[in-house]
C-alpha cells in the first residue's frame, strides 16, 4: 500500500509516506488528472475514481466555505497499484542430476497482461507489466537427493528489487524400470519461499505477496527409452506468513470493514508431456492452482493483497537445445482464467551451464 499527500491546488507541495512506492522517469504522476468534486472523506468509493497505467488515482480536493461550509486542510493520496503478481511455472521437475553435477541457469522474463481477473468471472481492464531476472542452481547432493535455489530480481514499474526465494530439497525414492520400454519414478520434494527483501506486494510488477511457504511436492513421472516422458505433479502450499503490524494499522484506518485473517493455503495440479533427446528438451505444460479461501479484489475496497486467494490455469511450453556443456531455453505461458490475477503472458529466455563431477575435481 502506498500512501501519497497530495496537494490538488499547489502541485509542489507533494511528500510520501515511509513505506510509499517511488515513482520514476515516465512513471511519474501527472498532477493534471481529474479534479472529483465528490470527494469528502477518506474512503469515497474507489469505483469512480479514474484509472491509468494500472494506477487508481484518489484526487486531493479542497472545499472553501462557500462549496461546504468547511475548509479541509489537505487529504491523504492513495495509490492503489493491482496486485497482478507473476506466479512463475514451478522449480521442480521429474529429473535428478547425479551425485556431483551442478545446472545453473539465469535467464530474462518479460511479462505482459491487459485484463485482471476477479470473482464471479469479473474481467478489469487494468494492465500489467514486468521484467523480471532470474537465477536458478540445481546440484546433485547424491543419486538420489538434489538441491535447488531460486532467485528472482524485478524490474517493476515503482520498485526493482530481489522478492522470494526459493530453497528446496528434491528426493526421489522410486525409479524403476517397466516392460523395457522406459521407467517410471517418483518425487518427493519440500522447500521454503521467502521474502529477500522489503519489496512492496501491491506495487505493480511484484512477483509475489511476500508470502512465506513451506511447498510439499509429489511428483510421478513416466520416461520411455524413446524420449517421450509424462509427468504429473501434486503441490501443497502451506502458507505461513502474518500481516504486518504496519499493514493492519494502515488496513484499519483506510477500511472500517477490514476483518483481521490469515493467507490462505493453496493446492497445485501439474501436467507436463513433451521428449527429451541427447540436444533437444520440449515439453508443453498444464497448470492449475486453487486457493481454500482467502480475500477477493472488489473496486472501491482496500484490502491486503497478501490476503488474495489466487486461482488460475495456465497453459504454456519450453524448449531447450543442449551444447556439449551449456544449453539455451526459451519458455512462453499464457493464463488464460483465473481469480485476482491478470491474463499474463510471459516469455523468457535462459543459458544454462552444466558441472559434472564437482565432487570428484574437489578431492
Amino acid at each position: 500500500m502506498s500512501i501519497w499527500i497530495v496537494d490538488k491546488f499547489n502541485n509542489n507541495n507533494r511528500s510520501e509516506t515511509s513505506n510509499a512506492v517511488f515513482c520514476r522517469g515516465n512513471h511519474e504522476i501527472n498532477h493534471s488528472h481529474e479534479r472529483l468534486e465528490t470527494l469528502e472523506v477518506l474512503g469515497t468509493v474507489l469505483s469512480e475514481l479514474p484509472i491509468r497505467n494500472d494506477v487508481v488515482f484518489l484526487t486531493v480536493v479542497r472545499f472553501n466555505k462557500t462549496h461546504r461550509q468547511k475548509r479541509m486542510k489537505k487529504i491523504l493520496v492513495i495509490i492503489i497499484v493491482f496486485p497482478l503478481f507473476l506466479i512463475a511455472q514451478g522449480p521442480i521437475d521429474g529429473y535428478l542430476k547425479g551425485e556431483g553435477n551442478l545446472d545453473m541457469a539465469a535467464g530474462m522474463n518479460f511479462s505482459r497482461s491487459r485484463d485482471y481477473y476477479g470473482t464471479n468471472n469479473q474481467v478489469y481492464q487494468l494492465p500489467y507489466s514486468a521484467d523480471m531476472f532470474s537465477v536458478f542452481a540445481q546440484y546433485g547432493i547424491k543419486e538420489k537427493l538434489d538441491a535447488v535455489v531460486t532467485i528472482p530480481f524485478i524490474f517493476g514499474q515503482f520498485e526493482n528489487k530481489f522478492q522470494d526465494m526459493g530453497l528446496f530439497l528434491k528426493y526421489r525414492p522410486i525409479y524403476k524400470e517397466f516392460n523395457k520400454k522406459g521407467k517410471f519414478g517418483t518425487l518427493l520434494s519440500a522447500g521454503y519461499t521467502f521474502p529477500m527483501s522489503d519489496y512492496t506486494p501491491d506495487a505493480t510488477g511484484a512477483l509475489g505477496q511476500r508470502a512465506q511457504i513451506f511447498p510439499l511436492r509429489l511428483v510421478s513421472q513416466v520416461e520411455f527409452y524413446s524420449g517421450f516422458f509424462f509427468n504429473v505433479t501434486g503441490t501443497y502450499n502451506v502458507r505461513v506468513d502474518k500481516l504486518s503490524e504496519e499493514t493492519i494499522t494502515s488496513m484499519n484506518a483506510l477500511n472500517p470493514n477490514f476483518v483481521l485473517a490469515d493467507p490462505e493455503n493453496s493446492a497445485v495440479f501439474l501436467m507436463r508431456a513433451g521428449v527429451a533427446t541427447t540436444h533437444h528438451f520440449f515439453e508443453a505444460i498444464l497448470e492449475y492452482q486453487k486457493t481454500f479461501g482467502g480475500v477477493d479484489f472488489v473496486p472501491g475496497v482496500v484490502q491486503p493483497s497478501q490476503l488474495y486467494g489466487v486461482d488460475y490455469l495456465k497453459v504454456g511450453a519450453t524448449y531447450y537445445y543442449g551444447f556439449e556443456t551449456n544449453g539455451i531455453a526459451l519458455n512462453t505461458s499464457f493464463i488464460p482464467r483465473g481469480r485476482n490475477i491478470g491474463n499474463i503472458l510471459s516469455i523468457s529466455l535462459s543459458f544454462i551451464i552444466k558441472f559434472k563431477d564437482l565432487n570428484k575435481k574437489g578431492s
